[in-house]
């Protein structure tokens, strides 16, 4: 296949997407959860001025909401579109990074269905552009994880610089980056300079937001705790139960993965991704249920870029590729955010279609497992 057929492909994956997809208007998007725009429009659209609106560490994040805000007034342009434009950028970064990483085109084609259409990752932030903060933050990752599969220190700085100055959660690249050195995927030099990059960006985020908004954050350690004050302060069922539903929920809907394991032969790549993918999730799971509550499906879906060089180093052919594009398009029907959403019964077509697409790689494995012992 040719760089032509990638860029056909995913065009086409981003028009299904978009013309599938949901609009949220700002009253709507707080009726469904998403409270975090309230700061988000507030630094957007005020001076560098704190209000009871926006939240300590909403404030922390005002670089990229800043910038929208002042394209919007300076061109004369209603905020949200602006929000769009700039959620539209991403959808273009996101196609260009995956087709840097070295492989073939049906690896790129799955790669960026497997990121772009996770239910959880465009969907919202189509719907919703205020928290672009999320997918800059996103995109930011998969550049910095390009970097480490290319051996780009380049490409691990512009990551690293860019995911702390959209969220905090960019501190976590520094264990990931000690992870990765500690398994030979990237060198002395690297380790050094993606985390000196997220710590001197982690600082001047914090002594520029108290410069021009007067005021830090003291909430890492509420949020980095929430979960243990959660366990001593008589935990229910009624709160353990949606909470970590919701996160195992949300890793049936990467189940196209499998597709992939089922050829994969460097188990050493495979463990230390996933386990990068997993130290990614120590923020919203330690938040836990009470401050976390509902994101802990949005949240952890930051760290699906994590995953990619699972895909890019499979040995797909276009049959096993098509597939897990199946399967990322059959989990991406949100019953919030996309067309599902106009029927009643919403939730339970999509529980459904993240079953069934688990149900159909379960029994490609199966299959394929079944005829390679036949053939063996």
């Amino acid at each position: 296949m040719s760089l032509y057929k990638y860029s056909i492909a995913s065009i086409i994956l981003v028009i299904l997407l978009i013309s599938t997809n949901r609009i949220y208007l700002y009253d709507e998007a707080l009726l469904n959860g998403y409270s975090d725009i309230v700061s988000y429009y507030n630094v957007a659209s005020n001076d560098f001025i704190k209000t009871d609106l926006t939240g300590a560490f909403h404030m922390e994040r005002w670089p990229v909401h800043k910038l929208i805000g002042l394209l919007s007034k300076y061109l004369e342009i209603d905020l949200l579109i602006i929000y769009r434009i700039f959620i539209g950028l991403l959808i273009v970064n996101t196609i260009l990074i995956i087709n840097l990483f070295k492989c073939d085109d049906v690896n790129k084609i799955a790669a960026f269905a497997f990121v772009f259409l996770n239910p959880y990752t465009f969907r919202s932030y189509y719907a919703v552009p205020l928290i672009i903060s999320d997918g800059a933050f996103m995109i930011a990752v998969l550049l910095a994880t390009c970097g480490v599969v290319n051996k780009s220190n380049l490409l691990i700085f512009a990551g690293s610089i860019t995911a702390i100055l959209f969220r905090q959660t960019g501190i976590l690249l520094i264990p990931i980056f000690a992870v990765l050195f500690y398994f030979k995927y990237i060198s002395k030099l690297s380790l050094f300079l993606g985390s000196i990059t997220i710590l001197i960006g982690f600082i001047f985020i914090k002594l520029s937001t108290f410069q021009l908004y007067g005021q830090l954050s003291s909430s890492y350690y509420v949020f980095a705790t929430g979960i243990i004050s959660w366990v001593f302060h008589e935990p229910t069922l009624s709160e353990a139960i949606p909470f970590f539903g919701r996160y195992i929920f949300f890793l049936f809907t990467l189940s196209g993965l499998m597709v992939c394991v089922n050829q994969f032969t460097n188990r050493k790549l495979l463990f230390t991704f996933s386990c990068l993918f997993f130290i990614m999730h120590i923020q919203p799971l330690a938040e836990g249920p009470l401050l976390t509550g509902n994101n802990i499906l949005r949240l952890s879906s930051l760290s699906i870029p994590l995953l990619i060089p699972i895909i890019i180093n499979s040995k797909l052919d276009k049959k096993n590729s098509a597939l897990l594009v199946l399967t990322c398009i059959m989990v991406s029907f949100n019953h919030k955010t996309s067309i599902l959403y106009h029927f009643d019964n919403s939730k339970l077509l999509f529980l459904m279609f993240v079953i069934s697409s688990f149900l159909i790689v379960l029994y490609y494995r199966y299959s394929s497992t079944i005829r390679n012992t036949i053939l063996n």
